[in-house]
């Protein structure tokens, strides 16, 4: 039987593509990066001296210690665009997933904390228990949190990171004469939790983070599908789920 695509909007799949291309070209550009050491060049006087001469001129006026270990302090940071590959190699290697994407922003409000958005959008494509074709798709929106118990904003550290997220589904079935007909009903979910997370941020901005966690269904999402002989249903299986977290990004 002949899958079908989920509709999606124009906007939708501008977005979605926008996205991608984004943030596919920030990692792989900026993350490889030549970092080039800063140098201050100096015109010649003219002048010839002798080896023991310039450096009985030049020792006294060199910079304070001070002012020398200043290259060594972490740049400040304001922001840090991160996505996470494991939901593209999951698109894959997965055959039942045909989209699979997750992005996070984090607003630097501290040298212990960040607060930012995060956008997950996930679409599958199998048969189910009565051998129909079923294309689902879940949108989250969510909210999450950066506190370093170790380090900072600026060089990274172990990040204990709450979260929360709602989840909209969406989703067609076949029917026994090949067509596809949209839910008939669906039930919003919302979801929460926390991970421990290792990040570490490189002196050229690029970043990357591994860790897991826990995410617990508060209300668990479900469609509804009315199908010939009764109500075919899919929703979350269990409400309590680990989750894993492994994402690379660039901090500005």
């Amino acid at each position: 039987m002949k899958r079908s695509q989920l509709p999606m909007k124009s906007w939708e799949k501008f977005t979605l593509i926008l996205v991608t291309w984004c943030l596919l070209f920030l990692s792989s550009t900026l993350a490889f990066a030549e970092t080039k050491p800063r140098t201050r060049n100096f015109p010649s006087s003219g002048k010839t001296f002798s080896g023991s001469y310039a450096v009985s001129r030049i020792n006294p006026v060199s910079a304070p210690p001070l002012a020398a270990s200043a290259s060594s302090v972490p740049e400040k940071r304001v922001l840090n665009l991160r996505f996470h590959p494991t939901h593209i190699a999951t698109m894959i290697l997965d055959s039942n997933t045909v989209v699979s994407l997750r992005g996070d922003l984090d607003f630097v409000i501290g040298d212990k904390v960040t607060l930012g958005p995060a956008v997950v959008y996930h679409q599958t494509s199998l048969y189910d228990a009565q051998s129909r074709v079923r294309n689902e798709a879940l949108l989250e929106a969510g909210i999450l949190s950066n506190v370093y118990l170790t380090g900072n904003t600026s060089q990274g550290g172990f990040i204990f990171r709450p979260h929360l997220f709602y989840i909209e589904p969406n989703g067609e079935r076949s029917e026994e004469s090949g067509n596809f007909t949209p839910f008939t009903s669906r039930q919003s979910g919302v979801r929460g939790g926390a991970e421990l997370i290792f990040h570490h941020i490189l002196a050229n901005g690029f970043n990357f983070e591994v860790g897991g966690g826990l995410s617990y269904y508060f209300r668990p999402y479900s469609l509804e599908y009315t199908a010939g002989s009764g109500v075919s249903a899919t929703e979350a299986g269990s409400r309590l789920m680990p989750t894993v977290s492994i994402g690379v990004g660039w901090a500005f």
